[in-house]
């Protein structure tokens, strides 16, 4: 990466944005959209502060505690620590999020070409472990090659969905309604889960490209790094949702894995179709690359002592992907949303305590995680 630090800031930018925005980022603000229809800025609002609002927030706590999640973690104990740490990374990895991403590519293409998804599967699982492989090369490859094409690719579809606007579609909910929704929709993106590691990778690939080793400079760099990410997701939200629901009555009975595709075949007509595969292959691959290097990592140097090596891990915790994967995307999401809904509220909680402790010497509170789930679990179920 180039040494000039402000290059160096705004590709690392772009490098978090693009790990962020996978398959789940694609899917649920379209679906807002698609739901809200008129009501689409109380639903975008919702949005916006849990799959925006709540992963900077993640991103700062991290930044605070200089990209080190080991350190964020264990202020509820060694071993809670480890356990949960493990936990989130089995979701937003191999159980998770990397199988969704693969069930949503092969929705965008499905349409086009007739694979098998088990080969597809294969295949996506076989690409991914050649280009995580040699993993100091993912932040470059990451901010200087896919991220500008996936942005390109996002913005020339959203303007076009723009022009020729008419009025949005009448919807019967009422604002509160789709403002909640929203909320609850911007979970199923898990980006405050990958935020907790995709700040450890940033905070250090800065830190081994920086020409000073001033923690301040690093951590201002991480901190507009980090702005500049989460600004581009905003953007991308905004203008997918508003598009959705301005199209919203051809979108009916759409099945979430499609939607994409068939909208830009709305859109852009008969050569929607590559342009919506590209889009749809770009985000989920920056995002299993990134994933999939963390999830190794940990696998090797934390849970097994450097014992099996980084490319055996990166080998089992696809090949894991590669099985959850074929309970395709509506299996999937039903594995993951109970989960969401308990855990989500009680990280959000303890990443204000972990602030607050950084910033105002906050004094521990023992057993914040495990309260917090109990709150989500009661509150999930009135």
């Amino acid at each position: 990466m180039t040494a000039n630090p402000y290059t160096r800031t705004l590709a690392t930018g772009f490098a978090l944005f693009s790990m962020f925005f996978g398959a789940g980022n694609l899917i649920f603000p379209l679906l807002v959209g698609q739901m809200a229809q008129d009501k689409a800025p109380y639903a975008i609002a919702g949005l916006l502060i849990t799959a925006v609002g709540v992963p900077f927030l993640g991103l700062v706590a991290m930044t605070l505690y200089n990209g080190d999640y080991r350190a964020f973690f264990d202020r509820i104990g060694k071993w809670p620590s480890r356990l949960l740490i493990g936990a989130i990374l089995a979701l937003v990895g191999p159980f998770g999020a990397l199988p969704r991403c693969i069930a949503f590519s092969y929705g965008s293409l499905e349409l086009l070409f007739d694979i098998p998804f088990i080969a597809f599967s294969a295949f996506a699982c076989a690409l991914t472990f050649i280009l995580t492989y040699r993993k100091t090369k993912i932040v470059n490859l990451l901010g200087f090659v896919l991220t500008p094409l996936l942005i390109a690719g996002m913005a020339y579809m959203i303007i076009v969905g723009f022009q020729n606007p008419t009025p949005l579609p009448a919807s019967d909910l009422i604002p509160i309604e789709t403002f909640w929704r929203g909320m609850t929709e911007g979970y199923h993106t898990m980006d405050l889960l990958a935020g907790f590691f995709f700040a450890s990778v940033i905070f250090m690939t800065l830190k081994a490209n920086a020409k000073s080793d001033d923690p301040k400079t690093i951590l201002k760099q991480s901190f507009n790094a980090s702005i500049i990410g989460i600004s581009l997701l905003m953007l991308t939200y905004i203008g997918l949702s508003l598009v959705a629901a301005q199209h919203s009555p051809s979108l009916q009975h759409v099945n979430p894995e499609n939607l994409l595709t068939s909208l830009a075949g709305v859109i852009l007509g008969p050569q929607a179709a590559l342009m919506s595969a590209l889009i749809v292959s770009l985000a989920c691959l920056t995002t299993v690359i990134s994933i999939s290097a963390i999830a190794a990592d940990y696998l090797n140097e934390e849970l097994t002592q450097g014992k099996l090596g980084y490319g055996f891990s990166l080998f089992a915790v696809l090949t894991i992907t590669f099985l959850v994967s074929l309970l395709k995307f509506t299996g999937i999401k039903m594995l993951l949303e109970p989960i969401l809904v308990v855990t989500y509220p009680a990280l959000i909680i303890l990443c204000i305590i972990n602030i607050a402790h950084r910033l105002f010497n906050f004094k521990p509170i023992k057993l914040p995680f495990g309260l917090a789930c109990g709150a989500s679990y009661i509150y999930s179920i009135l």
